[in-house]
């Protein structure tokens, strides 16, 4: 997009009109990150992200870089919008400040007499601009009047926060607010988004992948393992970049107040805190936010009958699971182990076997089940899935069918109808298909935090091993699109988090949880132990069936003919 006549000299840089604003503003000469910063902006792609740490300015340059572009064309219409109304107007209240006072920018001053058009807190024309029904510069919150509004350049300013993105709600919340901007956009604009990721699954990624660039300004050389993540390295600006070297790792980029000192004092605020909002890498963050890892688990393939009973867990390299067609929906990073060994191979009966379900509400929930055989206090996931027809009596007999498939000694299901109806209503297809007792579990509290409270110490002792066919088909279906993500066991696992709604649809994982919650009293079992036990029991009995089958040889070969006598000793 063509933003000013190359004519005019010197100010057709911005950057020599950032230190010209500098200057006026009394501040320091710009350093090297804001001039780069700068001149992206001008020069940038017609999609970008700028992603710098904070206290670098983003919000005051970007709010020259608004007077800039009217300098250089006034009949530019520019939508700026922000996180909130009142931070909308913050900016506004700035950019009118500039041209009030600046004499760059005096002769657009939107107060002068001889502007004949709007002229409000929020949106406002400049002088010189033709007559046209958008204003010159309009900003408003990202929940505010976005539709509706016409603009050559729309600038998104910190429109994800911590508050509004905590959940998976939210943030497809903020993404279809967001996609109104290309309904907003006049032809050949320009769409530049200014903003700091708060969490991984942040909404600049998948931004990102509808065709924006995104640059990235840390406030110091990245360590050796950020430079060799692929998707950080390659969002880094230049700047960075090209200067990297080993010896400069996890050093100050070279800004003067923001020294070594500011750097180690900023860390000492909290080191995940900082790696979020001074280095923009967001992958700490959300190592301690979404406790529940896929490399905490072990993937086999599993008999529907009977289970290995000792199964040891090891995060090597040579468990990890690398094979065609098994996908990994976890994030970057994580890892699929297999056992590192099944000892002697010895395989016996499942102690019991029992088949959860959550049932579903309304609307786009799932009838979810899981199938838990569990073995000496170790647990094995032989099922996973989902039902979105409710109750019909297709789901209840396919439910009372899991139950015969996989011969469960129990079925227990989540109390979220009066008087135990979920059960009454499965009842008949249960006694004609398999029968087995039915049972009504109660639960309290909040969701999100009983789930974690229950699956975390389990994930992280490695007791729940899965077969690889519920990995198969559950993220098989999950990787066909972005609105199925929402129905798979694995995706809700690994993003679920403590916070209320943090996720769409948490129905597979609600139904892993409440097989879990039933076999927790073999769970307290020590798994160790209770393999020792069995494998002892297992050569006794070995030692006893020895010894009776050694004495009924030495019974035969000193017995006397027919006719009785006794064994001499």
């Amino acid at each position: 997009m063509k933003l000013y006549n190359k004519e005019l000299g010197k100010l057709n840089d911005f950057r020599n009109c950032l230190i010209l604003v500098w200057a006026f503003l009394k501040m320091d000469m710009p350093d090297l990150v804001q001039l780069d910063m700068s001149k992206y902006l001008q020069q940038g792609p017609d999609k970008l992200i700028i992603q710098a740490f904070r206290g670098v300015g983003k919000t005051w340059i970007t709010a020259t870089f608004v007077c800039w572009c009217l300098l250089m064309n006034p009949d530019l219409k520019i939508l700026i919008v922000s996180k909130n109304a009142g931070k909308a107007i913050e900016i506004s209240t700035f950019i009118r400040k500039l041209m009030r006072e600046c004499s760059l920018f005096q002769h657009l001053n939107p107060d002068s007499p001889a502007n004949m058009g709007q002229n409000t807190m929020q949106k406002f024309d400049v002088v010189g601009c033709n007559i046209a029904v958008a204003p010159s510069v309009k900003a408003v919150g990202i929940t505010g009047d976005v539709v509706g509004s016409r603009a050559n350049i729309i600038i998104p300013d910190d429109i994800e926060t911590v508050t509004n993105s905590l959940t998976q709600n939210m943030r497809d919340d903020l993404l279809r607010l967001a996609s109104e901007f290309g309904a907003v956009l006049s032809p050949g604009g320009r769409i530049i988004y200014l903003g700091t990721p708060q969490t991984e699954q942040t909404i600049y990624s998948k931004i990102e992948k509808k065709g924006y660039e995104i640059r990235v300004w840390p406030i110091q050389y990245p360590s050796e393992e950020q430079m060799a993540n692929p998707t950080y390295c390659s969002r880094l600006a230049p700047l960075i970049k090209d200067a990297w070297l080993p010896s400069k790792a996890n050093k100050s980029v070279g800004i003067p107040r923001f020294d070594a000192a500011f750097i180690l004092a900023k860390q000492a605020e909290g080191y995940s805190w900082f790696m979020l909002q001074y280095m923009l890498d967001p992958t700490l963050s959300d190592e301690t936010r979404y406790p529940l890892k896929l490399r905490d688990l072990m993937f086999m393939h599993l008999n529907p009958d009977k289970a290995p009973i000792q199964v040891d867990y090891a995060a090597v390299k040579e468990c990890v699971i690398q094979e065609e067609g098994i996908p990994n929906i976890g994030f970057e990073g994580d890892r699929l182990y297999k056992p590192f060994k099944l000892h002697d191979s010895s395989f016996v009966p499942y102690d019991f076997k029992v088949l959860a379900i959550d049932p579903s509400g309304r609307g786009s929930d799932e009838t979810g089940y899981a199938v838990i055989g569990c073995l000496k206090g170790r647990l094995f996931l032989l099922d996973s899935g989902g039902f979105q027809e409710g109750y019909d009596d297709e789901v209840l007999q396919e439910i009372a069918n899991k139950a015969r498939d996989y011969r469960v000694t129990k079925i227990v299901y989540e109390s979220n109808m009066g008087d135990g109806m979920f059960g009454k209503l499965l009842f008949p297809f249960v006694a004609a298909t398999h029968p087995t007792s039915i049972e009504e579990i109660n639960v309290q509290g909040q969701k999100e935090r009983r789930i974690l409270d229950m699956l975390e110490p389990v994930l992280n002792q490695h007791r729940l091993v899965v077969d690889i066919g519920v990995l198969q088909r559950d993220c098989g279906k999950a990787m066909r699109g972005d609105q199925e993500n929402i129905y798979s066991l694995f995706y809700q696992l690994t993003r679920l988090t403590k916070d209320r709604q943090s996720l769409k649809n948490d129905d597979r994982i609600d139904a892993l949880y409440l097989a879990v919650r039933y076999c927790i009293n073999s769970m307290s079992q020590d798994v160790n132990k209770s393999a020792e036990e069995h494998v002892a029991k297992m050569r006794k009995e070995h030692f006893e069936k020895f010894g009776q089958t050694f004495r009924k040889s030495l019974l035969g070969r000193h017995a006397k003919p027919a006719g009785g006598g006794m064994l001499r000793r």
